[in-house]
């Protein structure tokens, strides 16, 4: 048996592709709008939504496929119910058994604005195109549908068809009538689509589809077969039914009724006065017979007080059903009844509003068709219960300009009553102009590089492409930071404010509303950590994001999670951007105070070497000498450095660079500079040794004190070439070495060197002619020299020969003195 079904199945499978196939070639390019996904409070104005944005979308370059043949289709490639959810798996088996070209996948939820309807068009090969979006007040049905319709056509190429005005409660009979179709509901269908207005039967094609495809079915009523048809505009073939009815059951009052309302639809009202009078009075007063006169009274345009006479009865009557007089009365002119049925009928209004009978099925038009002609009417008391049953989300923008013309007309402006009713409709004005305005804006904008560069790793979530995915909402991820010695501090706002403009760019045009404050959660959170924060922050997604700063640079490491809660999905991707070039990163605090510090050292630094000066030092090197190995120092005092073992210090100096510090320079040339060198008094020392010929000349002379002034320089020159010779004298008396003798040069005898113990005195004498004076045991030598070159001297000062000589030298003079015979 299940073998059979199953072939069964696949027969009728086949024969389905054939057939819609072919007739998909034969016309033009097809197009599939699924039913919407909304919750309950949305299921009218997502109905309402979904049949207008057909009606834009159908038109002889692109053709939508009828929900009927959905409906079949779905039954066919899911094999189980024919039921009228699709999936995202169900979007390649229905493209190909239906052979259309696009599939809107989508849903309608709300947001803070008003609706929002946000879904994914899919192509032949079953993979998105792109995500589609639109957005308008609550109420404002045919505005959504136009602009979702809008939507679709960027990626549904063709034109788009008129959308007529019409708001959720007239349409209300039309989208609940359908619904009850789709289940092979007619009785149902039939009871919803008898409250249709006239103005959305004349305007609608798909109206009068429907009225005669339920009206053929043998399971409605006979008489409300013949009360569909002659809505459809078809009163001959009602009139035949009804005459086939009567022709078995004379009897039959409803269907009696049903034809005097077909006559009368007709323009036959002498033939329905005929039929009415026909039958007696008793008979007449019946509730449907008396609807029946009342609606050929008003054609036959009577006083309202004959239409009174007649509805009055039925409205008073005990468990009286007021539905059949106010669909005549929400369908007439506020003229053609009187204050008396207006008000009853309004009274029986109110009480649907207040049970909330109305709200389901097709009724809700006769409670918002009964207030709208009481305020047309202009009676004040009706006007005031009038906007207690109104409710603006079910008005068209027609409907609410009437009210708003007629409360301004009336002068009721500040009436207490009218002031909610007023207030809504000015929001829902006023939040569709913030809309459109939006919408303006959006269009004009030019995304920032930020978010161009975000689009481009949003572009890796799958889930963004989810159709019943309508709305995002970004929070932050545990973890965003920088390191301690990092210069920059990333910004997580900025980060979250570019994705969620990134997420409403094409093609995802996702709504994304930010969460600043939320506490962070963690990475590696749990699937029922990640519902709860979902469930808390709202949102068909949540998009987690974290930042941290890696580098000097800065480069900015960007981790995003998103998660699904419909799907328990998470998906998660990483990547690098420049945090100064997007604008991600900004200075950390440390680094103004450190900023601040160091231009107050450049200061000080500054003023300290604007107070100073240079000291040049310049050598003059003897002619002949080489391998010079010499230290300069400058130092607060006139100590004289010592220079130490001279073997020790020019091994040290060969085996090193030269180089300088603040106050020190080894293995000098003939000019070194002292920079930055503090003003005031400086004692400068130079000190080494270089080689003359085969010997090496020991330099380490007394320093000489030079005045640092700031901002100039302060020479100091060491001429070798011109320096003094040393001289070591030694003196002996006889063979013995004299200590304590003195030792100077021309007139300098406070300068004067003291022999040794072993009668050694070391003085240095400059170039020219010079006296040497020795003087030791009250005898005194002078001995002049004449100083040509740089070299050590050796002079031997003997006391006891310089004694002899002294006595031959007055001997000869006292000779000289006292000649021979004198």
């Amino acid at each position: 048996m299940e073998a059979r079904r199953t072939i069964r199945r696949a027969a009728a499978l086949a024969v389905w592709v054939a057939t819609t196939v072919a007739a998909g070639r034969a016309r033009g390019e097809t197009l599939v709008v699924a039913e919407p996904v909304a919750a309950a409070e949305l299921r009218d104005e997502a109905a309402a939504t979904a049949l207008l944005c057909r009606v834009a979308l159908h038109t002889p370059q692109r053709l939508v496929t009828p929900l009927p043949e959905l409906k079949r289709a779905l039954g066919l490639t899911t094999g189980g119910p024919a039921a009228l959810t699709v999936t995202v798996t169900d979007t390649l088996p229905l493209l190909s058994v239906l052979s259309a070209d696009r599939l809107l996948l989508w849903k309608l939820a709300t947001t803070s604005e008003g609706l929002l309807a946000s879904g994914v068009i899919y192509g032949l090969d079953g993979k998105p195109l792109g995500r589609v979006s639109a957005r308008a007040p609550r109420g404002a049905v045919v505005e959504l549908a136009r602009a979702l319709a809008t939507s679709v056509a960027t990626l549904a190429p063709g034109p788009l068809a008129a959308v007529p005005d019409f708001g959720v409660a007239e349409l209300a009979p039309l989208t609940a009538g359908q619904a009850a179709l789709l289940e092979e509901d007619e009785p149902r269908a039939a009871r919803a689509l008898q409250w249709l207005p006239p103005t959305v039967v004349t305007r609608l094609p798909l109206a009068h589809d429907l009225l005669r495809q339920t009206a053929r079915s043998t399971r409605v009523p006979a008489e409300l077969r013949a009360r569909l048809l002659s809505l459809a505009g078809d009163s001959e073939t009602a009139l035949r039914l009804a005459d086939q009815t009567l022709a078995t059951s004379p009897d039959n009052l409803a269907m009696r009724a049903a034809r005097i309302r077909a006559l009368t639809a007709a323009g036959r009202l002498a033939d329905a006065q005929h039929d009415l009078a026909s039958l007696p009075p008793a008979q007449v007063r019946t509730p449907a017979l008396a609807v029946a006169g009342a609606e050929l009274a008003i054609a036959r345009k009577e006083p309202s007080a004959a239409v009174d006479a007649l509805l009055t009865p039925v409205l008073e009557a005990p468990n009286a059903d007021p539905k059949e007089v106010m669909a005549l009365v929400a369908a007439s002119s506020p003229k053609a009844v009187g204050a008396e049925v207006q008000a009853m009928t309004l009274a029986a209004a109110q009480h649907m509003a207040e049970t909330e009978a109305a709200l389901a099925g097709g009724e809700q038009y006769l409670m918002t068709g009964v207030a709208m002609q009481a305020v047309a009417g202009g009676r004040p008391d009706q006007v005031r219960t009038a906007a207690g049953v109104l409710r603006p989300q079910d008005l068209s923008d027609t409907q609410m300009n009437l009210v708003q013309a007629r409360i301004e007309a009336m002068k009721m402006v500040d009436d207490p009553a009218l002031k909610e009713v007023e207030g809504k409709i000015q929001e829902r004005k006023t939040s569709g102009e913030q809309i459109r305005a939006q919408v303006a804006a959006k269009a004009a904008r030019v995304p920032s590089p930020l978010a161009r560069q975000l689009l481009e790793v949003l572009r890796q979530f799958d889930t963004l492409y989810h159709p019943y995915v309508a709305t995002l909402t970004v929070s932050d991820l545990e973890g965003s930071g920088s390191p301690f010695y990092s210069p920059f501090v990333p910004l997580a706002p900025k980060l979250r404010a570019g994705l969620a403009e990134a997420a409403s760019l094409w093609p995802y045009e996702l709504p994304a509303a930010l969460v600043p404050g939320a506490i962070p959660i963690a990475d590696g959170a749990d699937e029922t950590t990640l519902r709860e924060a979902a469930s808390t922050l709202g949102g068909d997604a949540l998009l987690l994001c974290r930042i941290r700063v890696t580098g000097l640079l800065p480069q900015t490491v960007v981790d995003l999670a998103l998660f699904d809660p419909a799907r328990g999905v998470v998906e998660k991707v990483t990547t690098v951007l420049p945090g100064l070039g997007l604008h991600l990163v900004e200075t950390a605090d440390w680094v103004w105070s450190a900023a601040i510090v160091f231009v107050l050292s450049l200061v000080i630094w500054g003023l300290a070497i604007y107070f100073r000066g240079t000291v040049e030092v310049r050598v003059h090197y003897q002619t002949d000498s080489h391998d010079e190995l010499f230290t300069i120092e400058l130092s607060r005092t006139p100590e004289t450095p010592e220079l130490g073992d001279q073997e020790a210090y020019r091994e040290r100096l060969q085996g090193m660079p030269s180089g300088q510090t603040g106050r020190k320079a080894w293995g000098t040339g003939r000019l070194t500079r002292f920079r930055r060198v503090p003003r005031g008094k400086w004692y400068v020392s130079l000190y080494g040794v270089y080689q003359m010929g085969k010997r090496w000349v020991v330099v380490n002379d007394s320093p000489i004190e030079i005045e640092v002034h700031a901002r100039k320089a302060s020479e100091v020159l060491f001429d070798l070439q011109h320096r003094e010779a040393e001289f070591q004298v030694i003196v002996y008396d006889g063979r013995t070495p004299v200590s304590g003798a003195r030792v100077w040069v021309d007139g300098n005898v406070q300068s004067a060197a003291v022999t040794d113990a072993g009668g050694n005195a070391l003085v240095k004498v400059s170039h020219g002619y010079r006296i040497l004076h020795v003087t030791a045991k009250g005898v005194t030598i002078q001995r002049p020299y004449h100083v040509i070159k740089t070299k050590r001297h050796e002079m031997m000062i003997n006391l006891e020969l310089e004694r002899r000589r002294d006595s031959v030298a007055r001997a000869l003079e006292d000779q000289q003195e006292d000649p021979p015979g004198g």
